[in-house]
């Protein structure tokens, strides 16, 4: 089985196929000549199963965020200004990506509505602030 396993993950991968498609076809085809080749089921089962969680679905949503940031372009003002308070350090890079990380989790894009007559939210705070030092998204 390992055999059939690592010769066809290295034909499929001399053949260009991407290497995602060649672990899962070199997977299949070990597991139809093994002796687990009537339980082949699974495979399906399991893919259909994946798709069902919450947490893989928000994945689509994330990358939707960070593109809509990259287009208004709030991330080149981030890293601008944490470049601009960190770059000079030494391994400033690793300490403005760290800074930028900071930001983001601190002040996010969408903020959540608060009831009326409560305590304004922590983003709101942080977009004031941003404000205040000239630092105003588009």
């Amino acid at each position: 089985m390992a055999l059939v396993l690592f010769i066809g993950f290295i034909t499929l991968i001399l053949l260009r196929v991407p290497i995602s498609m060649a672990i899962g076809a070199a997977v299949l085809c070990a597991f139809a000549v093994s002796e687990f080749s009537n339980a082949l089921y699974i495979v399906p089962q399991q893919v259909l199963e994946g798709v069902n969680k919450p947490s893989l679905a928000a994945v689509p949503f994330f990358i939707m965020a960070g593109n809509l940031m990259n287009v208004v372009g709030m991330t080149d003002r981030i890293f601008r200004f944490a470049s601009s308070l960190v770059g000079h350090f030494r391994a400033g890079l690793a300490q403005v990506n760290v800074l930028s990380s900071m930001i983001y989790a601190a002040c996010p894009v969408l903020r959540w509505r608060t009831r009326p007559g409560s305590a304004p939210s922590r983003s709101r705070r942080c977009e004031s602030a941003a404000t205040d030092r000239n630092l105003r998204l588009r």
